[in-house]
């Protein structure tokens, strides 16, 4: 399991976890890149002070561009085809 923690304000942070697809075709792959994907999302969105509103929008944007990026993948390499699907 990869566990992500952001800090966006002093006083303010999240955590994220995605579990690795056990015996799933390169389930550790789409942990790897959704996990890397969300925080790249994040740090280029949010910059400074951010309202509760902005913030939430912010983390599920950053969950529809993982998933993107892990279907973009699994969509590219035939190793990886059906990647983190059950």
């Amino acid at each position: 399991m990869r566990i992500v923690t952001l800090c966006l304000k002093k006083d303010q942070s999240y955590s994220l976890s995605l579990m690795a697809w056990g015996g799933h075709n390169a389930g550790e792959v789409a942990s790897r890149v959704a996990v890397d994907a969300v925080k790249d999302f994040i740090s280029e969105q949010l910059s400074g002070e951010a309202s509760k509103d902005q913030v939430e929008e912010v983390l599920l944007g950053s969950i529809r561009h993982a998933n993107a990026k892990v279907y973009e993948l699994s969509r590219s390499n035939s190793d990886m085809e059906g990647m983190a699907q059950h």
